[in-house]
């Protein structure tokens, strides 16, 4: 297993502990970080940007992720006959859904007054941005398994860039649509990506090295 993911989980947790210490102190620093990006995001609001967030922040959905889930399962099932995939980004999209549910509950912090779409809850973290995360990265490590050698490194290197980039994408649109704060996406990205190592690293989904696997095998069942 490469060490590079555990060492960025290990941030990932850092961060999360500390931003849910300051919502919990209501500390005046939140303010200080969140002011220049939400402004920024006002400043660029136009018809065609607000559309368009609004079309994007749906890679963040429960209702886009879940029949996703069943598509990799069904998928998985067929070509490499094992249920491991699906039920990975099944694991890690459900046990990000319920933390984020339980910290805002704990939590309690207001969403931005200024939103531009209706958001029910709390906003302490992000729950978009924390689907998105864990789903998109279990996803990409899941293409990289199935994969196997075939992928050189520049491919499963952006398969993790691919997945990293529509997590970013779709906390950038929590922003800027009005119904988050920058440190709530910041919490999400950071719980997104622990539920994602957990979950990979505990059901054995896991790129493997590029010399792991005789070249042209298939994936481990």
């Amino acid at each position: 297993m490469p060490r590079w993911p555990a060492l960025v989980a290990a941030v990932a947790a850092v961060v999360l502990v500390a931003l849910s210490l300051l919502v919990a102190a209501d500390a005046p620093l939140l303010a200080a970080v969140d002011g220049p990006p939400e402004r920024a995001a006002r400043a660029a609001r136009t018809p065609g940007s607000t559309a368009a967030a609004a079309a994007a922040t749906w890679l963040g959905s429960a209702w886009v992720l879940a029949p996703l889930t069943l598509v990799v399962a069904a998928v998985a099932r067929a070509r490499a006959g094992t249920w491991r995939p699906g039920a990975a980004v099944a694991l890690a999209g459900g046990g990000a859904y319920a933390s984020t549910e339980v910290l805002k509950r704990v939590l309690e912090r207001p969403r931005p007054a200024d939103r531009l779409v209706d958001a029910a809850g709390w906003s302490f973290p992000s729950g978009h941005s924390t689907d998105a995360a864990a789903w998109w990265l279990t996803a990409a490590a899941v293409a990289i398994w199935a994969a196997g050698a075939r992928w050189p490194r520049w491919r499963r290197g952006s398969a993790w860039a691919a997945g990293a980039l529509v997590a970013v994408v779709v906390g950038a649109t929590r922003v800027f649509l009005g119904v988050h704060h920058p440190t709530d996406v910041l919490a999400g990205w950071a719980l997104g990506l622990l539920w994602a190592w957990l979950v990979v690293a505990a059901s054995g989904v896991l790129p493997a090295p590029a010399h792991g696997t005789a070249a042209g095998a298939g994936p481990r069942r």
